[in-house]
Parts: C-alpha cells; sequence; structure tokens
C-alpha cells in the first residue's frame, strides 16, 4: 500500500469513526440520555438551598441544617404540604439535586408561593405551581392544574432539578443512568422558590450539597474576605 493510499484510508476511517459517534450521540440523546459534559455543565450552575423551616407546611418535618424533610405523621399529603426554601429565583440558571431513594411518594417543583405554613387561596396558588411527582411508581408532571404522565418508567433514586428561568423550562433528571424525565415549561415573572414534599415518616428526602470544588471555592472566598 502506497503512502498516499493509507493517508486516504485513515482520513475515511477518521471520518467513519466521527459519524458514527455523531449518530450514537444523537441516539443517546432522542433516547433523553444526557452526556456527561452536559450534566456537568447543569452542575457548574449548581446552588446551595436551605429549606425554611418557619415557612414550611406545618405537616413536615425539617432537618436542624434545613437540608433533610419527612411528614410527621403517617396522614395523606396533599400538593400544599411542603418544605419551602429560603431563597428564590427571578433569573438565570439553577441546578440542585435530591436524594429521595426508595421514598414511595414524594414532590419535587417550584412555586411563586413564599408561605406553605398555611396555603390559604389554593386556588391563586396552583396557578404557578411546577412539579413532578413519584406516585404509585409512575412519573407525573404537574403543570398548574394539569397532571401529565411522564413516558419515562425508570425509578430514580437521585433527582437533578434544573430551573432555566429566562426560558422558562424546568427539567428533571434521574441520574441512577443519567436520562430526563420530563420537561416543564412555564412563563411568570414572578420569584420561584424550590419545594419539597414526602409522604414517609421514617425516611428523609435529602438536598445534596454543593459539589466539592464549590465548597473549596466558598471556603477560600470566606477566608479572604
Amino acid at each position: 500500500m502506497s503512502f498516499l493510499l493509507l493517508i486516504e484510508t485513515t482520513k475515511s476511517d477518521s471520518e467513519k469513526l466521527k459519524q458514527e459517534c455523531s449518530d450514537l450521540n444523537n441516539i443517546i440523546k432522542e433516547r433523553g440520555y444526557i452526556s456527561s459534559q452536559e450534566l456537568e455543565k447543569m452542575r457548574s450552575v449548581k446552588v446551595n438551598i436551605t429549606i425554611n423551616q418557619v415557612k414550611s407546611s406545618r405537616n413536615v418535618k425539617v432537618s436542624a441544617d434545613g437540608k433533610k424533610v419527612r411528614a410527621k405523621a403517617k396522614i395523606k399529603l396533599t400538593g400544599w404540604d411542603c418544605a419551602i426554601a429560603n431563597d428564590s429565583f427571578t433569573a438565570g440558571r439553577h441546578y440542585w439535586e435530591v436524594k429521595v431513594g426508595d421514598i414511595h411518594k414524594w414532590r419535587l417543583g417550584v412555586t411563586s408561593d413564599s408561605d406553605f405554613s398555611e396555603v390559604k387561596d389554593k386556588t391563586k396558588a396552583r396557578k404557578n405551581y411546577w412539579a413532578l411527582k413519584w406516585k404509585e411508581k409512575k412519573f407525573i408532571a404537574i403543570k398548574c392544574e394539569q397532571k401529565t404522565e411522564s413516558t419515562s418508567k425508570q425509578k430514580a433514586s437521585v433527582i437533578g432539578v434544573f430551573l432555566d428561568y429566562d426560558k422558562g423550562e424546568l427539567s428533571y433528571y434521574n441520574l441512577d443512568d443519567t436520562s430526563r424525565i420530563h420537561t416543564l415549561k412555564f412563563s411568570t415573572k414572578l420569584p420561584l422558590y424550590p419545594f419539597f414534599n414526602c409522604a414517609s415518616t421514617d425516611k428523609d428526602l435529602v438536598i445534596l450539597p454543593q459539589l466539592a470544588n464549590e465548597m473549596e471555592k466558598k471556603q477560600t472566598d470566606d477566608t479572604t474576605a
């Protein structure tokens, strides 16, 4: 084989490999999976969320560090029996992760209502309420008063939540297999508070901490401040 022919063969093989990689990447996306690069990009905007005990539902128990929540008693919890975050978002991209483990029923979302200690006007509260619910081994997406069963059936132990306020999108990911569960579209100019609902009385729903490099950066910033 001549040198020129060898070069042409190598170029041809390289182009074929590039095309195969591109095709595989498209298949992965079509099936709802995300790449490690996409996951890292979301994690680059991971936020430190803590729960407000005072403004959370009286039917939930929040840990002292504001990172864990469970039901206080074995009663039928509603969509309003939630733990609400201290901080809200009005712009930009924000990401957080929640360990749900094998809890049989939970709900994660965002709302414009900042106080769940006593929801007096539920009709008003429903107008700006978006969530994903796991119940009876199914994912159910909730958009205001509309409920849609997700096509994703794979149970997850850790959920990634990605809020793109400017695009009006709230996406959920199964981090066990890095697949997208569902994306909700929304339109509002109001502040949005993350919320957490857990039906278990003996297992905690846990907001996972920031990444190690983010914690190191925070410690450095605190030291130099």
